[in-house]
């Protein structure tokens, strides 16, 4: 098997959407598909569909069935995978991927919370003399890491070396537009990614504001953001988001 990626891009865990049909008929086509070795992610769909079947908001089964597919992928590859980096290739918040997996008794790979490791420790104390505020040494932190560590943990980690930051918030909320540098990456990432203007918003969640205001500061975060990664990383890294890095420490 190849990475979770590469097996998004295939087809092979991310399948066409079953037929809105009997429960058998589900089962029978999920079988057929050469690509799927188990029938484990479609007999836990199943039973999530059992059991929340009076719920007025349900989550498509389709986006269900997907997140027991990346779960079982990545078992079977031997990589845990965080609720938050399934609900990022679904395209739902990582809540809702942890209640669908605890709901047919499936832990998940990652605890909400953890305690960082030294390593991890050591990188986040790296960007101590970085402008960064401690939500967004926490974000770029978790997508190197592929941790779920709570910004608070990493403000505390911070807050060992018993000095007050120097913390640059210039720009976050210029004209009322909020703006930190954590959207401000995802922001540049997808427009070198090739998306269009008017898809970034829908890629990111940015408003059109929010993406006008990172383009204009664009020369004052680029730097700051490459250096924070570059930091991080220990890598020559000259992007200001992480691109083909993320999730490589985990």
């Amino acid at each position: 098997m190849g990475s979770i990626d590469e097996l998004v891009q295939n087809g092979a865990v991310l399948n066409q959407k079953p037929l809105g049909v009997l429960e058998q008929s589900r089962f029978d086509l999920y079988k057929s598909n050469p690509y799927h070795d188990s029938t484990w992610p479609i007999e836990k769909a199943l039973e999530h569909d059992s059991i929340t079947q009076s719920h007025p908001h349900k989550t498509p089964f389709e986006d269900v069935l997907g997140i027991f597919e990346i779960y079982y992928a990545a078992k079977k590859l031997g990589k845990p995978i965080s609720a938050e980096r399934i609900g990022k290739i679904i395209g739902i918040d990582c809540g809702t991927v942890y209640r669908i997996l605890k709901k047919v008794g499936t832990n998940p790979m990652f605890r909400t919370l953890s305690r960082p490791s030294y390593e991890q420790k050591e990188a986040v104390l790296r960007l101590w003399e970085t402008p960064l505020p401690a939500p967004d040494i926490a974000y770029f932190a978790n997508e190197y890491f592929e941790t779920r560590f709570h910004r608070a943990t990493f403000n505390n980690i911070l807050k060992e070396k018993g000095s007050v930051r120097n913390v640059d918030n210039r720009g976050m909320h210029a004209g009322r537009v909020p703006l930190n540098y954590r959207l401000a990456s995802q922001i540049y990432e997808a427009r070198d990614a090739g998306f269009k203007a008017e898809n970034i918003p829908e890629r990111t969640g940015a408003t059109e504001a929010q993406i006008g205001l990172a383009m204009e500061l664009e020369k004052g975060f680029k730097p700051k953001i490459i250096n924070a990664l570059r930091l991080l990383t220990e890598t020559d890294i000259s992007t200001p988001y992480l691109g083909s890095l993320r999730y490589q420490a985990a």
